[in-house]
């Protein structure tokens, strides 16, 4: 607190200038608790204007009536809210109530509904999304919808998406360049960060074909700092028994 500055070791820059300027006047502290102190500066107290942004889920619910058509023109769903309307407990987990079907508090969709897609699409592709494994995608879905056969509509969605075709990274290459120093660029800036792909596209420029593998496979145990992103990417790609993921995931 301010009463002890002067007591106290100064460690900090904020102290040292504060000091700086306190050991040019001759006052005493007096200390008077917060709740006794009503006539305060208002200048101190004065609250700032403060705009109030209103942040809004990705997911919009502005859709509820095709979703209740799709139910209503769905036979299977339809058979479930008709065995449910005889005995509430005749499908455990489902529910039906003020006209809207839901399975473990989620709402339930045909499987055949439009709205599919644009759902993948938002959990899965967007940067809310992240392009996530299929478990994380399952997992953020369902947490929200469920339709029969999600799981599996999920997973291939997720296998079949096409994640680093739009995807740039812009990297300098000092010439002259040779295989090696490519090699060790491209597993720093790509492979640490994408894992190593199944295939590479190039122009087949004899650098690219004379020594890219061969230039990782001697024995250099003192040259440490060239293997950093290498550990960085073992790291990143081993399961971990606390999480039960890797950290990629």
């Amino acid at each position: 607190s301010l009463k002890q500055l002067l007591q106290q070791r100064i460690s900090t820059a904020k102290q040292q200038n504060w000091a700086a300027k306190l050991l040019g006047y001759d006052f005493e502290y007096v200390y008077k608790q917060g709740k006794l102190n009503r006539g305060a500066d208002a200048l101190s107290r004065m609250h700032e204007g403060m705009e109030l942004r209103s942040i809004t889920s990705f997911l919009q619910w502005d859709q509820t009536q095709l979703m209740k058509e799709e139910v209503q023109n769905d036979e299977e769903l339809q058979k479930v809210i008709a065995e449910l309307s005889h005995d509430p407990v005749s499908r455990p987990g489902y529910v039906y109530k003020q006209g809207v079907l839901l399975y473990d508090g989620r709402l339930v969709l045909s499987r055949h509904s439009a709205m599919i897609p644009t759902l993948l699409k938002e959990f899965h592709s967007t940067p809310q999304g992240g392009h996530s494994g299929f478990y994380k995608t399952y997992r953020r879905l369902a947490a929200n919808v469920y339709w029969v056969g999600m799981k599996g509509v999920v997973q291939e969605f997720v296998r079949s998406c096409d994640v680093l075709s739009k995807y740039c990274h812009f990297i300098p290459l000092k010439h002259p360049y040779t295989a090696r120093s490519l090699a060790e660029i491209f597993s720093k800036e790509v492979i640490k960060l994408h894992g190593i792909p199944m295939s590479i596209v190039s122009d087949r420029d004899p650098i690219f074909m004379k020594t890219y593998l061969r230039c990782f496979i001697s024995d250099q145990p003192k040259t440490w700092m060239s293997w950093l992103h290498w550990a960085e990417y073992w790291f990143n790609t081993s399961f971990h028994t606390t999480t039960e993921y890797t950290p990629f995931e």
